[in-house]
């Protein structure tokens, strides 16, 4: 499959690139008129849908839909923009993901490996959110290969090293606690440069806006 469009998070002031579709769970279990065929609009973008999410109240929550629905009228099948409101007209204001467990991957950074098929393409950093029933239990951020890195993002912003993603044990930082984590001082080699709309989040004690390059 061809490289996809991501979801968006909105999480600590950044937007966030969202490499998990949570909302398809939820399009399989419609039943009836409810039932929602998106259409999609480039082989980039087979869901035919872009979501976008926040972390609310310790919830993941969709607050924004843009996307096309297909459907027949007459015998003829149709197209028809649609929203979150129109999408889903039985709910009122945003729908928490209360039916999604499991990670969620967020890339960031420098792109290191392109990959063409679906969300596999590598770049810089992970940074993964683990859910239960949509409640944000647990945040770790991994510095890719070719030298793993992970932590553990503590709810005030804080890390801590780990040692695996799977019942992480804490093992000691290779970074001082009060400097930024950035990958190509850990790795000793010069990362490629960003594009002309490249952002950056290194990674600090306490969660602060990303900036975009020429800022």
């Amino acid at each position: 499959m061809t490289s996809q469009v991501t979801e968006i998070l909105v999480y600590r002031g950044q937007h966030l690139a969202m490499a998990e579709t949570p909302l398809y769970d939820y399009l399989r279990s419609l039943r009836g008129g409810r039932r929602r065929k998106f259409a999609a609009t480039s082989t980039a973008h087979w869901r035919g849908y872009l979501g976008t999410w926040e972390i609310i109240d310790g919830m993941l929550t969709l607050v924004a839909l843009e996307g096309a629905i297909r459907f027949r009228r007459k015998g003829k099948v149709e197209v028809m923009d649609v929203d979150l409101a129109t999408a889903f007209p039985w709910h009122k204001g945003p729908l928490q993901a209360t039916w999604f467990t499991g990670l969620v991957e967020c890339p960031e950074g420098r792109l290191q490996t392109f990959i063409h098929a679906n969300f596999m393409s590598v770049f810089e950093r992970t940074r993964y959110l683990r859910f239960e029933n949509g409640r944000l239990v647990e945040e770790l951020m991994c510095f890719n290969p070719p030298d793993p890195l992970i932590y553990r993002i503590n709810p005030d912003g804080s890390r801590q090293c780990v040692d695996h993603f799977c019942n992480p044990r804490d093992m000691e930082d290779p970074i001082p606690p009060d400097e930024e984590v950035i990958p190509h001082l850990y790795w000793g080699r010069t990362p490629p440069p960003l594009d002309e709309d490249g952002m950056d989040y290194p990674i600090t004690p306490f969660p602060h806006r990303g900036v975009r390059k020429g800022d």
